[in-house]
């Protein structure tokens, strides 16, 4: 109850410092929005864990009520002036992913984690696809043929929307993770594939997006592109394993002062890389991969990170919330629920399937699905490209993915929880793990008579 109270008297203060008290300067205005929105996270956070939620749905939804399409205590402008501090945040949460993966648990699961992938990617990217193409009949927003003027328009935008439904939120999976304290070979397996999704999708995006050009103007396919998302790739991984072994000698010769370090190469990091046209979360993610499994350091690292981790979640999820515009969803709410209710099947049919032929045991198969639905970053960014490349449907297919990943973006942390607290998953190993261990025993055995 006091939690409550004292939510209600923040926002009520808010409101009237932005009522009475008129903001004019930028420093102002900027340390206004930041502390209402650091207020509110910490306290909706809270709140959200006495019924059983985690602590990202209660920031999401705070930035949401405060935010330029809620209660307005956070401007627009309010919003874009704090975006460097979601570039630090991002950076930090990948840095902290990537320390998180071992390289005996890649090795282990291999076949798991490519078979998971491979078919959620079939499933979600055909499902979609075929699911838009069968709507047109039924659904006025697809009937327009100023905007879809033809099957091959539709297609080409039941791909695209296909193919970005595919996405899951690496940071909002890792934000679920280590507030549930469950970090184990389960766990593992999730981030792996997470973040391994995210270049699969890299790729998959430029090469339906040359098709998509190809199908609405008749031009060729385009390899350029594809060739350009090679070396962006390419120069991301080689930067980072740099940056990682940079990270590696600083723990180890210099190690005074190594948070400020690591906040320092976090937040220059992200905005140098970014303008270099190459991928800062990719170049983070690598970094602790390093660290962790190329030195004696990963520990220090991720105890740093962890050390940092409660404002840097919050600042990251509420601005998530407050950049959330919601009437998005009052527009397109039936096409949105069809979409967001078919990917969670199309989910649970390539997990199944994936986790399936992978001879993985019953829960993986049944379950893991849940552990995917989150959308986020990856999925705006893909979708603004959209905007800016289809004159004819570009806005409306916009328009339509944001109003999914809010949806998504809501529920997927919830399903992640309630997956992690299942007890199946705690201290659970899959079953690739079990039978390499297994070997290892039964060879020594062999060895010993």
């Amino acid at each position: 109850m006091i939690n409550i109270l004292i939510l209600v008297f923040i926002i009520a203060l808010g409101m009237v410092i932005r009522i009475f008290f008129p903001l004019g300067s930028f420093e102002a205005a900027a340390t206004y929005a930041l502390g209402i929105l650091m207020l509110c996270g910490f306290i909706s956070g809270n709140l959200v864990k006495k019924i059983k939620f985690p602590a990202v749905t209660g920031y999401i939804l705070v930035g949401l009520l405060v935010g330029p399409f809620g209660l307005k205590l956070i401007t627009a402008g309010n919003v874009r002036d704090l975006q460097l501090l979601n570039g630090l945040a991002l950076s930090i949460i990948a840095l902290t992913a990537g320390g998180e993966i071992k390289l005996s648990g890649l090795k282990q699961n291999f076949k798991t984690i490519n078979y998971i992938l491979v078919f959620q990617t079939l499933f979600i990217v055909t499902g979609i696809t075929v699911l838009i193409i069968l709507l047109k009949t039924f659904i006025p927003f697809f009937s327009d043929p100023a905007n879809f003027p033809g099957l091959s328009s539709i297609i080409a935008a039941g791909l695209l929307v296909g193919i970005i439904s595919t996405a899951s939120s690496p940071s909002t999976t890792l934000a679920v993770i280590v507030e549930c304290k469950k970090k184990n070979l389960m766990t593992q397996l999730i981030l792996s594939i997470v973040m391994l999704k995210d270049i699969v999708i890299l790729f998959l995006f430029v090469i339906g997006l040359s098709i998509s050009r190809t199908l609405v103007g008749g031009s060729d396919f385009n390899t350029g592109n594809l060739l350009r998302i090679f070396l962006e790739i390419s120069g991301s991984l080689v930067v980072g394993i740099v940056i990682g072994f940079i990270i590696v000698l600083y723990l180890k010769f210099v190690k005074k002062d190594s948070i400020i370090f690591i906040l320092t190469l976090c937040f220059f990091g992200y905005e140098i890389f970014e303008p270099l046209h190459l991928h800062p979360l990719l170049i983070m993610m690598i970094a602790g991969f390093v660290v962790e499994n190329f030195s004696s350091e990963g520990q220090t690292l991720i105890d740093n990170l962890e050390a940092i981790s409660p404002p840097v979640y919050i600042i990251f999820f509420t601005l998530t919330g407050a950049a959330i515009n919601i009437t998005y969803l009052k527009t397109l709410w039936l096409l949105t629920i069809l979409i967001v209710g078919f990917r969670l099947l199309f989910k649970y049919l390539g997990t199944y399937s994936g986790a399936k032929v992978a001879k993985e045991e019953n829960f993986i198969k049944k379950h893991m699905w849940m552990a995917f639905v989150s959308q986020a970053g990856l999925s705006l960014g893909m979708a603004k490209i959209i905007e800016n490349s289809f004159s004819m449907f570009g806005g409306k297919i916009y328009t339509l993915i944001v109003s999914v990943i809010v949806v998504n973006q809501i529920i997927g942390p919830l399903l992640l929880k309630f997956f992690l607290d299942m007890p199946g998953c705690n201290g659970k190993e899959p079953r690739s793990y079990t039978k390499k261990r297994e070997g290892i025993k039964e060879e020594k055995n062999v060895r010993r008579s």
